[in-house]
């Protein structure tokens, strides 16, 4: 499962081994990040790896320059008409506000992030993203299709690599996602622009396999490919809802690993699992002590297929005032809609397309897992 039905919650949760009853990133925008919040990447730097992030970021602010004076210009004066035309793009809306700001980076060594502060630039400024951040004061400007970008960085990370210092790197990709556009491809289908955009992210990850395999590092790399929630365009299959929904469609996703040191190609598990999983996981790859105060566990006996995996008492998501809680079959959910509140629960084992309230049949199921979502929100930091 991912750890939310949007995208910047569900991706701190991964970061942070924590559900989002445990900490307030609940929603895409920014706040403050917490000095001392551990994430994946200061802890695998604690273990010595060199790490690197590409793509989608956080949005999480702390003051700073982001390469601007204390008036909001650029200290370089070749970035300015970028920045501007963030500020002020076609139409007149502001993307960027005055005010200066940056990501609270941590323990990122090598960094290429989008340059922004907006919640959601996409849908104004489109694919083709004007100026990019490598953390500090480094802006650069940027004329190409935003993914290529980010995964020209994350390749030359990668090349950079060698067997006496083990990395991490994190692609956070931002297709297949609104606005749809592709290069080289001008359509009204929408079913043809998200079809193409899948395509082109399946020509990345095939890129990113062969330069892991060019540098003799394929072996012995740990590769993890999930999405941060359901689709918006594309289909969920036989499961209900989408992308901003807690039915199904929108936080079960697919999940695959690839180690062929560790996992055997081709085998399939129906392990309960969540993006909070990661970091545990992580942390005992690296050989550091694992976090206390973790939602999740390392899923290391199921990929290797050895060992009595721990399993999760429940799951737990709380996003836009709405709750879902899954305890072994069971699911429920609660839904918030202006003046309409109501509880719904699923057997999700033998109904995943969740089409079935069972809320009247089974009253004390449900007043089990409304209990847990009542326990469930308590804002708690890993340590």
């Amino acid at each position: 499962y991912a750890a939310s039905p949007i995208c910047v919650p569900s991706r701190f949760s991964l970061h942070t081994g924590l559900h989002t009853g445990h900490h307030r990133f609940t929603e895409n925008g920014c706040k403050p990040f917490p000095d001392d919040l551990l994430t994946v990447h200061t802890l695998l730097k604690q273990a010595g790896y060199r790490t690197g992030h590409f793509g989608h970021l956080w949005q999480a602010m702390q003051p700073g320059s982001w390469g601007l004076d204390p008036g909001g210009k650029a200290r370089d004066p070749d970035i300015q008409p970028a920045i501007d035309a963030l500020r002020a793009p076609p139409g007149g809306h502001t993307i960027y506000p005055e005010e200066a700001g940056e990501p609270y980076i941590q323990g990122i060594d090598e960094l290429l992030t989008i340059w922004r502060r907006e919640s959601r630039p996409l849908d104004q400024v489109g694919l083709y993203w004007p100026v990019l951040w490598r953390g500090g004061d480094q802006l650069v400007q940027n004329t190409d299709y935003l993914e290529d970008a980010f995964v020209e960085g994350l390749l030359s990370f990668i090349r950079k690599q060698d067997d006496e210092r083990p990395f991490f790197a994190a692609y956070w990709s931002t297709i297949p996602h609104r606005p749809l556009q592709v290069p080289g491809l001008v359509s009204d289908d929408i079913e043809v622009l998200y079809k193409a955009m899948v395509e082109r992210l399946d020509d990345y990850v095939g890129q990113i396999m062969d330069t892991l395999e060019s540098a003799d590092l394929a072996g012995n790399t740990l590769v993890f490919f999930s999405s941060d929630n359901g689709s918006v365009d594309g289909s969920n299959g036989h499961l209900r809802g989408g992308k901003a929904s807690l039915y199904e469609g929108g936080i079960r996703v697919p999940f695959i690993a690839h180690w062929p040191k560790l996992i055997q190609a081709g085998r399939v598990t129906d392990h309960l699992c969540s993006f909070t999983d990661l970091l545990p996981t992580l942390a005992g790859l690296s050989g550091v002590a694992t976090p206390q105060n973790l939602d999740g566990y390392s899923l290391l006996p199921t990929l290797s297929g050895h060992g009595e995996p721990s399993q999760h008492a429940y799951l737990y998501w709380w996003w836009s005032g709405n709750q879902a809680v899954r305890s072994g079959k069971w699911k429920a959910l609660y839904q918030h809609q202006q003046d309409l509140a109501y509880w719904q629960l699923f057997d999700v084992e033998k109904d995943p397309g969740e089409q079935q309230d069972l809320a009247s049949a089974h009253p004390e199921v449900l007043t089990r897992l409304k209990d847990l979502a009542r326990q469930a929100r308590v804002p708690r930091a890993p340590r």
